[in-house]
């Protein structure tokens, strides 16, 4: 479904990645950070080990389709059930 915009739920998600990719990355820094996809939710938070944290707490949220690119590029690797960490030597 688009939204009245005529734009794609794709692209918002796409431009909306793009705005936050390289906080994520910023934040998976961090000792112990890993990207989580908490139960019932399609995206992924940046979880500091406290749960899910959002924008305003230096995390931020990415999208399936940002996750599985930067997996691909080999930024960030599978570490548990929709829990992702990022590669040693990677950034943005």
């Amino acid at each position: 479904m688009q939204p009245d915009t005529g734009e794609s739920t794709a692209s918002i998600e796409a431009r909306a990645d793009a705005s936050v990719i390289d906080r994520v990355l910023g934040a998976l820094q961090r000792p112990g950070a890993t990207l989580v996809k908490p139960p019932k939710l399609t995206s992924y938070f940046v979880d500091f080990g406290d749960g899910p944290v959002g924008e305003w707490e230096g995390g931020g949220r990415l999208s399936p389709a940002a996750v599985k690119r930067l997996e691909r590029d080999k930024k960030i690797k599978w570490v548990g059930t929709g829990r992702y960490a990022l590669i040693d030597g990677a950034s943005s």
